[in-house]
């Protein structure tokens, strides 16, 4: 059952996209009602060494879908009590609160301002270039420019260190390794078949950039020197491609760093918009999962973000290509992967291809 959905339009742009070079393949699913109203998969998930079709199982790299997902485990613990969105870092991180320095200038941020990224934390850094020391001894060394100035309207600065202290927190507060975290939080009680952290090994995996080429600049860019970057020679596969996922955090980050198929990411999307319940089980409080969805701090919500890639709901990105995306008010998801890194020349911005597709999803189902 395909509703009005436009199948011969969505597959003339998908299959333009990704034959332009854009793109090296791409693999989608599109929701409605419970309902799969599209799916399809163009072009490659490896194009070097050895060329590789994408299929509906292939494993991609989740990059920064990572951050709905740990999202997820943090909305199952304030559903069991263990946790609040009022929380401060000082009454759940006890590396925090034994560090005066740390208890001072961070230990009053909450779940709610980690979720919606108005911690006010700088943007990025690269822990890794300092990976011989503890991550807090490093934030340590960061102040006082660990806390940004406020320097815009809305507040809002996006930082994976957000979410990195979030699973810092998923891990202390349930005593497990986020791997297992996941498993008891989310891949069980979803049926999940596919999603984990790396390292993956399976056959059917999406390849990445060819080594950190971005992040080398970067580094370059901040006068910081590493010296254990992996090969630019040939692209990444199976291993996180987010450098502090894969280099500092040895692949378990709360930022980044799960693999999945587009089958499982979906079937997440699903389980926000049945509003916490999977089965008949009430897994999350219902009004936690729509407020997430909404506007919470600027363009945020809890964990979502809310912007015009996303024309309807919310939704999020990741930097090697994929992201998802909710329509409460249409009962809508869909749930793009791509990997946009994995060409020859410069990599780019597809979040007009991601606006565009989600428009074309809507404007054929009115």
């Amino acid at each position: 059952m395909m509703g009005h959905l436009d199948i011969k339009e969505i597959d003339r742009f998908l299959s333009e996209t990704a034959y332009r070079g854009i793109l090296p393949g791409l693999n989608c699913r599109v929701i409605k009602e419970n309902k799969v109203i599209y799916q399809n998969a163009y072009g490659y998930s490896v194009k070097s060494p050895i060329s590789k079709k994408v299929t509906k199982n292939t494993m991609y790299d989740l990059a920064s879908v990572t951050k709905i997902i740990t999202s997820l485990m943090i909305f199952r613990l304030i559903t069991e009590d263990k946790l609040t969105l009022a929380t401060k870092l000082t009454e759940c991180l006890s590396d925090i609160r034994i560090r005066p320095e740390l208890n001072k200038h961070i230990g009053h941020i909450t779940v709610f301002q980690l979720l919606t990224h108005s911690s006010s934390l700088m943007a990025w850094f690269p822990f890794y270039t300092a990976k011989e020391k503890n991550f807090y001894d490093i934030l340590v060394g960061l102040l006082p420019g660990l806390i940004q100035p406020e320097n815009n309207e809305e507040k809002i600065t996006y930082s994976d260190l957000n979410f990195m202290l979030l699973g810092e927190i998923i891990k202390e507060t349930t005593s497990l390794s986020l791997q297992e975290a996941l498993h008891e939080l989310i891949t069980e009680p979803l049926n999940l078949s596919s999603m984990t952290f790396g390292p993956v090994s399976a056959e059917d995996i999406a390849a990445t950039e060819y080594g950190n080429q971005i992040e080398q600049q970067m580094c370059r860019d901040r006068g910081l020197s590493f010296r254990e970057w992996r090969s630019t020679r040939k692209p990444i596969i199976g291993e996180v491609n987010d450098g502090n996922a894969h280099y500092f955090w040895e692949g378990q980050a709360g930022h980044a760093g799960i693999f999945s198929t587009v089958e499982d990411v979906a079937k997440v999307a699903q389980f926000f918009l049945k509003g916490g319940d999977w089965g008949g089980v009430q897994l999350v409080n219902r009004k936690l999962v729509t407020k997430s969805m909404e506007k919470q701090a600027g363009n945020r919500g809890l964990g979502w973000s809310i912007s015009p890639v996303f024309p309807e709901g919310a939704g999020h990105t990741g930097f090697t290509g994929p992201s998802i995306w909710v329509s409460p008010e249409k009962n809508l998801l869909a749930v793009i992967f791509t990997s946009r890194l994995h060409v020859a020349s410069e990599p780019k911005n597809i979040n007009d291809f991601r606006q565009t597709f989600h428009n074309l999803i809507l404007n054929s189902l009115k």
